[in-house]
C-alpha cells in the first residue's frame, strides 16, 4: 500500500482536533468553577498561564509555596492553565476539609476525565480509583464508582488495621535499617 501525504496529515489533525476539543471543554467548565468560587481569594498569576508558571518555579518545594501563598487565608484558588485549564481549591481549614470530605461529598466534585488534557495518561498510571473517580452531582454516574472505592478503602483502613499495620511496618523496617546501619559500622572500621 502506498501512503500519499495526505494520509501522513491524518494522525496530526486527529490528535490537533481531540487537543482543541479538550481545551475547549475545559475553558467551559473553568469558566463555571470560577463563577462558583467567585468569593474566594485567588492567588496572583498570569492571565494567560495562570499560577502555572509559579508551579513550575516552585516544584521542589510545591505544598511548601502553597502554604506560604495561602498566608492568612486559609482556602484560595490556584488556577492554571498550561496543563489543565482548571480551578483548584486549596485549603488548610479543618472545618472547609470536613465539608468537603465528609458532611457535603457530594457536592463537591472532581473534573470529568474529558476535560482534562494529559488525564488519561493519569488515570493508566494509577487506574481509576478512588483517586480519580469523580463524584458528587456534577459526574456522570453521580459518583457511584467513588462510593464504591470510598466503601472499601473505609472497610480497610480502619483505626485498628491502620495502628496494627503502622506498629508492624515500622518494626520490620527498623529490624531492616538496623542491619544497614551494622553494615555501615563494620565497614568504617
Amino acid at each position: 500500500m502506498q501512503l500519499h501525504s495526505r494520509h501522513l496529515l491524518v494522525i496530526p489533525s486527529l490528535f490537533l482536533t481531540h487537543f482543541i476539543i479538550k481545551l475547549v471543554a475545559a475553558l467551559i467548565k473553568f469558566r463555571k468553577v470560577s463563577i462558583l468560587l467567585k468569593n474566594y481569594p485567588t492567588v496572583a498569576g498570569n492571565w494567560l498561564f495562570g499560577v502555572s508558571p509559579l508551579m513550575a518555579k516552585n516544584m521542589y518545594r510545591l505544598q511548601d509555596w502553597r502554604l506560604e501563598e495561602l498566608g492568612k487565608d486559609k482556602t484560595k484558588q490556584f488556577q492554571t492553565m498550561v496543563i489543565s485549564p482548571g480551578v483548584s481549591l486549596v485549603t488548610i481549614d479543618p472545618v472547609v476539609i470536613k465539608h468537603i470530605l465528609k458532611d457535603r461529598f457530594d457536592i463537591w466534585t472532581k473534573s470529568e476525565t474529558d476535560t482534562l488534557l494529559l488525564w488519561d495518561l493519569f488515570e493508566q498510571w494509577i487506574g481509576r480509583g478512588i483517586f480519580l473517580a469523580p463524584h458528587g452531582r456534577e459526574s456522570r454516574d453521580k459518583g457511584h464508582l467513588w462510593e464504591i472505592s470510598r466503601k472499601t478503602a473505609a472497610s480497610i483502613f480502619t483505626r485498628n488495621n491502620f495502628r496494627e499495620l503502622m506498629t508492624n511496618t515500622f518494626v520490620e523496617n527498623s529490624k531492616i535499617f538496623i542491619e544497614v546501619l551494622k553494615k555501615v559500622f563494620y565497614f568504617l572500621q
